[in-house]
């Protein structure tokens, strides 16, 4: 009986502890979106933190975007945001100093206006 439990303990173990690692792994996870507040239609978007980019395609004016998934972000990044006339940029030069985003969902706002595009990100 003894060996039965520790025979089950011993295949139980390594299956559990990888769950946990995947659980952990996911929950630390920065799923982003965009909302386009502008009255124009991005026709692509993409968001870089550091070497991590992402590509958003076809956000209308008024608009969000589905959620893409991030290892690491930041509360601002490198975005280029064209349009159907222009390209856009908002330039990240460094993260020095700045802490990673917590797991979570978040929405990068942004709003282009007199050829000017800001954005700030905001959690859900």
């Amino acid at each position: 009986m003894k060996n039965l439990i520790f025979i089950l303990l011993f295949l139980y173990l390594p299956f559990g502890i990888g769950c946990d690692k995947q659980v952990h792994q996911e929950s630390e996870q920065v799923y982003l979106r965009i909302i386009n507040k502008s009255e124009f239609n991005f026709s692509s978007v993409v968001v870089s933190f550091g070497d991590k980019k992402q590509q958003y395609e076809n956000i209308p004016s008024g608009e969000k975007s589905t959620y893409l998934k991030f290892k690491k972000a930041y509360r601002y990044g490198l975005v280029k945001v064209e349009t159907d006339s222009s390209v856009y940029r908002i330039h990240a030069t460094d993260f020095v100093g700045e802490q990673p985003l917590k797991g979570g969902k978040y929405s990068y706002i942004l709003h282009l206006s007199n050829d000017w595009l800001s954005g700030k990100i905001k959690k859900d």
